[in-house]
C-alpha cells in the first residue's frame, strides 16, 4: 500500500494499512541477505518516521496508542543510529566536497577524508553488534505487527485528523520563525523535524488535494533536504573542530570553518526563501482548507 490515505477508506484502516505496509516492508529488507545493508538500515529507519509522521496526524484521537507507539518505534530506529552515523558523517563530507570542494585545495580535503575514514573505522560497530542490533529491531517490528490491528481512532472522518494536521502546522511556523531569528544548530534542526513531519502528512493526505499537494511535497521534499545538508554541515563542522588532526595544520582549520559557514549560510538562506512559500496561511486557516476537501 503507497504511504497515503485511500479516500475510499475509513481514517482508522488507513492508519492500520499504512503502518503494517511500513513495518512490513522493515522486515523484508532488513531480513533479505542480498540487499545492501547500509541502505535498508536507512530505509528501516525512515519508515520508522514515517510511522511516527502518521501517527502524530491522528494523534488527538490516539492519544493513549501514540505515547507508547511513538516511543516504540523512536526507540526501535535509535537501536539502528550507530550501524548508520558513521557512515552518514563520510557521506556529508562527499557532498559538501563535491559542492564546495573548489573553495579548499586538494591537500586540505584528503586529510579531512582520511580523518573520516580513521573514524568511522574506529567508532564503527563490528558485525556482530551489528547484527545483534537489527535481530532486536526486528523483533520490535513482528511485536508492533501484533499490535497495529487493535490501533482505533477515537473519532471518524475529519474530525480525527484536525488536531494533528494543525498542531504539526503550527509548530512547523513556529520552528521556522525560531530558525530565522536564532539560526542556532538545534533550532534548524527542530525546524527540519516539523517541516518533515508536515511532508508526511500532505504525502498522506495528497489525494484529497491532488494537484496542489503533489506541488507542495515536492517543495516540502526539498526544504527537508536543505535543512538535513545544513544539519550535516553542522556536524561536519563540530568533527573538524574537535579533530584538529583532520586538517593538515592550526592554520588551515579556519579555512575549512570558513567554507563550511559559507555554504551553511547559503542553505539557511534557501530554506527560508522555500519555508516562506509553505507557511503563508494561519495554522487554523491552513487546516480550515484542508477540511473543505473532505466534505
Amino acid at each position: 500500500m503507497p504511504f497515503r490515505f485511500d479516500v475510499e477508506q475509513t481514517v482508522t484502516r488507513n492508519l492500520r494499512q499504512i503502518a503494517t505496509e511500513q513495518v512490513r516492508q522493515s522486515i523484508a529488507e532488513l531480513s533479505d541477505p542480498q540487499l545492501d545493508r547500509t541502505e535498508t538500515v536507512h530505509n528501516a529507519r525512515k519508515r520508522c518516521k514515517k510511522i511516527r509522521g502518521l501517527l502524530r496526524l491522528v494523534r488527538p484521537s490516539v492519544e493513549g496508542i501514540f505515547r507508547n507507539e511513538n516511543l516504540h518505534f523512536r526507540d526501535a530506529a535509535q537501536r539502528l543510529s550507530e550501524v548508520r552515523d558513521a557512515d552518514a558523517l563520510v557521506e556529508a563530507f562527499e557532498l559538501f566536497r563535491n559542492e564546495e570542494g573548489q573553495s579548499l585545495s586538494p591537500d586540505i580535503l584528503d586529510s579531512i577524508a582520511d580523518r573520516l575514514a580513521k573514524h568511522s573505522e574506529s567508532v564503527g560497530i563490528s558485525k556482530v553488534e551489528s547484527d545483534r542490533r537489527i535481530t532486536e529491531f526486528l523483533a520490535d517490528m513482528e511485536a508492533a505487527l501484533e499490535r497495529i490491528p487493535t490501533w482505533k481512532c477515537g473519532c471518524r472522518g475529519f474530525r480525527a485528523l484536525r488536531g494533528g494536521i494543525e498542531k504539526t502546522y503550527s509548530r512547523g511556523c513556529e520552528t521556522m520563525t525560531r530558525a530565522a531569528d536564532i539560526p542556532s544548530d538545534d533550532n534548524l534542526h527542530q525546524w527540519r523535524k516539523r517541516a518533515k513531519y508536515h511532508w508526511y502528512h500532505v504525502r498522506l493526505l495528497r489525494d484529497y488535494c491532488r494537484s496542489k499537494f503533489k506541488a507542495r511535497a515536492k517543495r516540502l521534499k526539498k526544504l527537508s533536504d536543505v535543512l538535513g545538508d545544513d544539519h550535516d554541515l553542522a556536524v561536519l563542522r563540530q568533527f573538524v573542530i574537535e579533530h584538529p588532526d583532520s586538517v593538515p595544520s592550526p592554520g588551515t582549520m579556519f579555512e575549512v570553518v570558513q567554507a563550511v559557514d559559507s555554504r551553511r549560510h547559503r542553505l539557511q538562506h534557501e530554506s527560508q526563501q522555500i519555508g516562506k512559500t509553505l507557511y503563508v496561511e494561519s495554522p487554523k486557516s491552513w487546516t480550515r482548507h484542508l477540511e473543505k476537501r473532505f466534505k
